[in-house]
């Protein structure tokens, strides 16, 4: 919003990327699901953030961080149930076999069944002044065959936390701000 002096002297637009409001969902139980080939999963339960708007100018800052357990697994934002389309990559950038490689962030685990961080960041546009409900959905880039993904776990269920720390639980959040326009 630019800064405005009216008739009678009154400055309006100083509040320009003023944070309004911060939503933070955390996540501290399993979620698993097997994801087939090139498929995507469901939104990832309890990890959504809910906020409504002041002005539909206004921007939301999204900031997700997942703790992934899967061998190749992205990760991308949904607003009311659809795809956040700007926030994935260019339908050009081709995988070995053809097919595009549109995801926000992506976590190829280096160990076989240890647990990775996921972070992904984006800015959106309200768009409006109703509640908008952001979820996470995973993507399976393996064109191959279907595996399971796992949030706050690794892929191996065993919980030595002390001698393998890769193997612990843990917790994945996902936060909302608005940001004044």
């Amino acid at each position: 919003m630019p800064v405005v002096i009216n008739g009678s002297g009154t400055i309006t637009g100083v509040d320009t990327g003023k944070v309004l409001q911060v939503v933070q969902t955390v996540k501290k139980d399993v979620f698993s699901e097997a994801i087939s080939a090139g498929g995507i999963s469901a939104d990832i339960t309890g990890l959504t953030v809910s906020i409504t708007p002041a002005n539909a100018s206004n921007k939301i800052f999204l900031m997700a961080n997942l703790s992934l357990g899967s061998s190749a697994t992205s990760m991308t934002f949904y607003k009311g149930g659809s795809l956040l389309s700007d926030a994935i990559g260019d339908a050009a950038n081709k995988s070995y076999d053809g097919s595009a490689l549109r995801r926000l962030a992506f976590s190829q685990s280096g160990g076989s069944y240890d647990a990775r961080d996921l972070m992904g960041t984006f800015n959106d546009t309200a768009g409006g002044t109703s509640a908008i409900t952001y979820s996470i959905r995973l993507h399976m880039i393996r064109s191959d065959q279907t595996e399971t993904a796992y949030i706050n776990r690794g892929r191996d269920d065993d919980e030595y936390h002390s001698a393998y720390p890769l193997m612990a639980r843990y917790i994945s959040t996902f936060t909302a701000m608005e940001i004044a326009a």
